[in-house]
């Protein structure tokens, strides 16, 4: 029985390895979508070597699940962008944020974004075009 434990220990493990890592999809290294503890409360999120963070400025979900959460999301080399719904009405209106993409020297990574938003469909789409924002096509 003991040697049944040894062997189950590191297979447990990895297996919660690769069950935190499922949950999150990449939009575009460092950004991703992910969520803590709801499944239908994706964010957008900022991570790095010491872990996750929402993005500053960026509606979320509460731990109480309800508010805004991501259903699509898009980056390319100048921007990201995310559509959100309220939880629970996916059939309800978007709203639209986007931010640009900037580089910190300090710290080697993502600046602090300032989040355009909250857009409507049809604002998102005029800013869409005369800014070249990304595609909406990375899905939780």
């Amino acid at each position: 029985m003991e040697r049944f434990g040894r062997l189950m220990l590191p297979l447990l493990f990895v297996g919660l390895l690769i069950g935190c890592r499922e949950r999150r999809v990449e939009v575009s290294d460092p950004f991703y979508l992910d969520y803590i503890e709801d499944p239908q409360a994706v964010g957008l999120r900022v991570c790095g070597g010491h872990g996750c963070a929402g993005v500053d400025g960026l509606p979320g979900a509460s731990v109480y699940g309800n508010g805004p959460h991501v259903v699509a999301a898009g980056a390319n080399q100048a921007f990201i962008a995310v559509e959100q719904k309220q939880i629970g009405n996916d059939q309800g209106p978007s709203t639209y944020y986007y931010f640009a993409r900037r580089f910190d020297p300090k710290t080697g990574g993502a600046a602090h974004p300032t989040v355009v938003g909250p857009l409507d469909e049809q604002q998102f789409l005029r800013r869409k075009a005369q800014l070249g924002l990304p595609d909406l096509t990375i899905k939780p």
